[in-house]
């Protein structure tokens, strides 16, 4: 297939592939590939590009001299397009000269089919290593998407990674099923996890959300039956007291790992109930029930830094 030899011909054009930002001026854009796979690149302003650049079929490696400082820098097009939704690119930049480090280069892929039903997959990856980065960009960029609208039960999930030039980082995960919104047995389920770390890999903020729901009665929704599980910890975490219904209360101080549980039912057949758990394993636990339907906690600030939203039940998309 064309696409594993381009990744081949990648490991073997750029040993350990490493991604990162073009030089100033130029762009991980200007070029085209027509349907036969002949790769055109556009000479940005500012630089001279060499006339006769090594090519093939989804391959070009342009010779560029910056015309203010003579550095000299290799720019690297790899790319592929199946015709099907199947895409493939990765364009990177080294370079020598004065205060010339590092490389620069970003990698794409796309995948997206309706042969037996819409799916789609997204990828890109991006490092910015020694001179290319300006001190103040991402030297790691990650993300990566999958959709399957057409599965039973629908899916949907997503991963994002960045890391900072000072060392810190963020990751993001995320994840959406459906499955029969609009009839007497669907379902909802979603869950979010964001941590922040520091140089160190030390995590300073962390937050989790899970959120279920299921329709249990005719023309219902998500709210028939539902479940949130939501906990903060490190910056995400404020210094709090809680309050639940039947009095009792718990209070925490900022940073601390803390966590509610919320649970409730209104089913036409079964009747309602309800129940909230919240606290902290240090500070200690206080939890209350209902027979009446759902029931949540107060703050003394009036401002719950926890979620408690229902899942999203938006249809899912083809990316």
């Amino acid at each position: 297939m064309r696409n594993s030899k381009l990744v081949l011909a990648l490991s073997a054009v750029l040993p350990g592939i490493a991604f990162a930002a073009p030089p100033t001026g130029e762009s991980f854009a200007g070029w085209t590939m027509d349907a036969a796979g002949t790769i055109t690149n556009t000479c940005q302003t500012g630089f001279t590009c060499s006339a006769t650049p090594v090519s093939d079929m989804g391959f070009i490696q342009v010779q560029m001299t910056e015309n203010s400082t003579g550095n000299t820098y290799f720019k690297t097009i790899i790319a592929s397009d199946d015709g099907s939704g199947e895409t493939f690119s990765t364009v990177s930049f080294v370079g020598s000269g004065a205060g010339v480090s590092g490389i620069a280069a970003e990698q794409s892929i796309s995948s997206a089919t309706t042969a037996g039903g819409p799916r789609s997959l997204t990828s890109s990856t991006t490092l910015l290593m020694g001179s290319f980065n300006n001190g103040t960009e991402d030297t790691v960029a990650l993300s990566q998407s999958i959709s399957d609208p057409a599965a039973a039960p629908t899916f949907m999930s997503g991963f994002t990674y960045n890391k900072a030039a000072d060392g810190t980082s963020t990751t993001t995960l995320s994840q959406r099923i459906v499955e029969g919104i609009g009839t007497d047995n669907g379902f909802a389920d979603q869950f979010t996890f964001v941590e922040d770390k520091d140089a160190a890999g030390v995590s300073t903020s962390k937050t989790l959300d899970i959120a279920s729901g299921l329709v249990l009665n005719p023309g219902g929704t998500v709210a028939d039956q539902a479940f949130n599980f939501s906990s903060r910890s490190g910056a995400a975490s404020t210094a709090e007291t809680a309050t639940v219904p039947n009095g009792n209360n718990v209070t925490w101080m900022a940073g601390a790992e803390v966590e509610r549980t919320l649970i409730s039912q209104s089913v036409a057949t079964a009747g309602d109930f309800g129940y909230v758990g919240v606290g902290s394993m240090m500070a200690g636990m206080v939890s209350d029930f209902s027979l009446v339907g759902a029931i949540s906690e107060t703050y003394a600030d009036g401002t719950s830094p926890f979620s408690s939203a229902a899942p999203d039940t938006t249809a899912i998309p083809q990316l």
